[in-house]
């Protein structure tokens, strides 16, 4: 959709992508930089799943290490 890939650097810049590389990059490159977004989210998402896992296993009693 025409909409989603204009909003596409727009996000990039929005998560710390300075705006000077994002003007000056080819849709490729923001292709690859979008999907290096993507990966980096699901990895911040699975420590962040592990460290609730944590905290509620603790706060049952449970090691905090399992």
């Amino acid at each position: 959709d025409t909409a989603e890939i204009a909003e596409i650097p727009i996000r990039l810049m929005m998560h710390g992508v300075p705006r000077e590389m994002v003007e000056h990059a080819t849709m490729d490159q923001i292709r690859v930089l979008w999907q290096i977004y993507l990966e980096d989210l699901k990895t911040q998402q699975m420590f962040n799943r592990s460290a609730v896992n944590q905290g509620v296993n603790a706060s049952l009693g449970g090691d905090a290490n399992d």
